[in-house]
């Protein structure tokens, strides 16, 4: 479920260890096997860390980093059978340029100023606000993807002008590279008002509408998507802006990419797809989001975010 106001509560607690994302039954295989096989090589610069802890992109031994207060336990990388790293366990968060949505456009700011820091305790639904901020985080850790902000498809997408939508710009100001079949777009969309689900848009090697639903495929849907389960305002901005071969509609190319439930609270949605679009921005595909995320691996992931809002409020 979703929560747009910013109330704050403290964590509950404390902060505890991270454990190792579970495998889900996914055998075990050599880097190479586990590499994600969706994008071309040259996106995949993100998503090829080495299994040993070395982070090629900033040069530093990712389990020997601590956090700012000396907990090395909870910078310890949540590794899976895929070789899923998260870079919010990065200790450079002093280093990072936070971006805050307006309709005027991007502005760059701490968006800990917008965020009521404390709200994320062990059963908080997430702000728009956190999944801002971490959204913006992504942003940085990888460029290859383009991520929007929590307000595109309210905001942006209500434009009917095309020259309008051709602007488009992620959440780090970055135009929409459209030409490009590359560059993924990720973006989180408000499910009636009360739950958050993920979208990636992909255009390699296939175009593919991806919908991410913690909750899993509703069981009365029988075969690909439609204006129920994706706004029609962004088919519209699709078909306007990457327009499908005869005049076909992007949802003639929509799937469900969570298969089964993997949500199995009532809180936790915001969290799952924080998780499933930082997959996306190291290069998952959908079977491999799908196979291999797990309620477990969720809960796991709000210790992460935890501990990273825990840092970014620590900033001077």
């Amino acid at each position: 479920m979703s929560k747009r106001g910013g109330a704050a509560s403290e964590i509950k607690g404390g902060l505890k260890s991270k454990a190792s994302l579970s495998t889900n039954g996914a055998s075990q295989g050599s880097e190479e096997d586990l590499r994600p096989s969706e994008l071309s090589p040259s996106e995949l610069i993100n998503a090829s860390i080495s299994i040993n802890g070395s982070d090629s992109r900033n040069g530093k031994n990712s389990n020997s980093s601590k956090s700012s207060r000396g907990n090395a336990a909870l910078v310890q990388r949540l590794v899976s059978a895929t070789g899923f790293r998260s870079c919010l366990e990065e200790d450079n968060v002093e280093d990072d340029h936070f971006f805050d949505s307006s309709p005027k456009g991007m502005r760059p700011i701490l968006l800990r100023r917008a965020l009521s820091i404390r709200e994320l305790d062990d059963e908080s639904w997430l702000s728009s606000s956190l999944i801002d901020l971490v959204i913006s985080k992504f942003s940085r850790s990888y460029p290859n993807t383009h991520f929007m902000s929590i307000d595109f498809v309210v905001l942006h997408l209500s434009s009917k002008n095309k020259s309008e939508l051709e602007l488009a710009t992620d959440i780090s100001g970055k135009r929409l590279n459209y030409l490009d079949p590359h560059m993924p777009i990720v973006f989180v969309c408000n499910s009636k008002d009360i739950h958050w689900n993920l979208i990636r848009v992909i255009r390699h090697p296939k175009k593919e509408l991806q919908l991410f639903e913690p909750m899993g495929k509703p069981e009365n849907r029988h075969g690909g998507l439609g204006y129920r389960d994706v706004p029609r305002c962004v088919i519209e901005w699709l078909n306007t802006c990457i327009p499908l071969q005869n005049s076909k509609s992007w949802l003639s190319v929509g799937i469900s990419a969570i298969t089964v439930r993997q949500q199995l609270n009532h809180f936790d949605c915001g969290t799952a797809v924080l998780l499933y679009a930082e997959k996306c921005g190291q290069g998952f595909n959908a079977e491999q989001i799908n196979n291999h995320t797990t309620q477990n691996d969720i809960s796991e992931y709000r210790k992460l975010l935890q501990d990273f809002v825990c840092r970014v409020d620590a900033l001077d």
